[in-house]
């Protein structure tokens, strides 16, 4: 599971072997967070909530919101 992304105790990780729609995992502390990237010009959604505070969840959407063009092309190149 390669991590693409660290900052501010956030980890965001692309799993080689995981399926489409292009996702990411997202970790702080013990909880974690599964974010669709969704295409271009979508907005990403939320698909699952692992024992994640709600404050640290939209952290966790604000970064995939502002780096999503970043993390589309990671997971094309990962998974292509």
């Amino acid at each position: 599971m390669p991590t693409i992304y660290r900052s501010d105790g956030f980890r965001i990780a692309i799993y080689p072997n995981d399926h489409e729609p292009a996702h990411v995992h997202v970790f702080h502390g013990d909880g974690e967070v599964k974010i669709n990237l969704g295409s271009s010009g979508d907005f990403p959604s939320i698909v699952k909530i692992f024992n994640m505070p709600s404050k640290l969840v939209v952290q966790a959407f604000d970064i995939v919101l502002a780096e999503q063009e970043n993390f589309i092309r990671i997971w094309r190149e990962i998974h292509e």
